[in-house]
């Protein structure tokens, strides 16, 4: 079997188990979210012919998305794992480093990564620096639409782990790192 198909099984798989989970919980947040994930998923699998996406990307999508949706789903002492402190670097109010943040820096590393792919196609320079910043400010707009819907979650929901405006402002931030350390890992890869 190749690994499109893989992808596309496994990602529904993911989605299927926890979006049961969610139903079980109430957890109609999470529900919205994984509506989002079965569209990115679509997205992916369908372009994936005409992009030639990494396999390394696609492994880390998975693993992103079984992270994301676990942090939603499951608690620890009564909190859920976006709230939980992996390593207390910088106290309050920043609270880093956090769950929330490793995965908002994570799947833009793997966000830049897509897009480099995309960008690469249809963009022809012997310099990669225009492909690799185009890459970050792409996977930067996306994440700036993601924390829009994220706002539209606070909104809708009763009670969300959304958080304030230093969370906005910080998972921003981490999108940022992500987005230009994928693009480079991206480059590095590309020359091989």
């Amino acid at each position: 079997m190749k690994f499109e198909k893989v992808f596309l099984t496994l990602s529904l798989i993911l989605i299927a188990v926890f979006s049961g989970l969610g139903i079980l919980q109430s957890n109609y947040e999470f529900l919205t979210y994984a509506v989002i994930a079965f569209v990115v998923v679509l997205i992916i699998h369908f372009s994936d012919k005409h992009f030639s996406y990494p396999i390394y990307a696609k492994i880390g999508f998975l693993v992103w998305m079984f992270l994301h949706f676990s942090g939603g789903s499951f608690r620890y002492k009564g909190q859920s794992w976006y709230s939980l402190m992996i390593l207390n670097l910088i106290p309050e109010p920043y609270l880093i480093l956090k769950y929330d943040q490793v995965l908002h820096f994570f799947f833009y590393f793997l966000t830049a990564i897509f897009l480099f792919s995309v960008i690469k196609k249809y963009l022809n320079s012997k310099s990669k620096f225009p492909i690799w910043l185009l890459a970050v400010l792409a996977a930067m707009g996306i994440g700036a639409l993601n924390e829009v819907m994220e706002f539209g979650a606070y909104v809708y929901y009763e009670e969300t782990g959304v958080g304030t405006y230093i969370n906005n402002a910080l998972d921003l931030v981490f999108n940022f790192l992500g987005a230009m350390l994928g693009a480079f890992v991206a480059i590095k890869k590309s020359k091989k």
